[in-house]
């Protein structure tokens, strides 16, 4: 009865860890296909502005586009939810860009929240 009880936890466990999964990834894909758009044309116009990348073609296909919660370099402590920066710090969904082609060592941050491109080189 004991090894019942046992496989039943670890196959409900199972099932619930497979659920997380893929809920994750569908929203992780469906965030990235909504924004790409708007995260390429924003990080474009902030690179010709700032001078960093002036091809097109490098923001058109970019080398690698992933999606991460939170601005890890804002100074803000996980404590100090009074903070006016903590959402972005701990809650905010961002689109990193990396542009295709000879421009690898520039980086697009794309808030998703405020609909606002940084690009900084690495």
């Amino acid at each position: 009865m004991r090894t019942l009880v046992i496989l039943l936890a670890i196959l409900a466990a199972g099932k619930v860890g497979y659920q997380e999964y893929t809920y994750r990834t569908a929203l992780h894909t469906s965030l990235i296909d909504a924004y790409r758009t708007r995260a390429l044309n924003a990080c474009f116009r902030a690179a010709t502005i700032n001078r960093m990348v002036g091809s097109s073609r490098a923001w058109t296909r970019p080398a690698d586009l992933d999606l991460v919660i939170g601005k890890r370099s804002l100074n803000v402590q996980f404590w100090q939810m009074g903070h006016a920066l903590w959402p972005a710090k701990f809650r905010h969904p961002f689109l990193l860009v990396t542009p295709g082609g000879t421009a690898r060592r520039v980086i697009c941050e794309y808030d998703i929240v405020n609909r606002q491109a940084a690009v900084f080189r690495v």
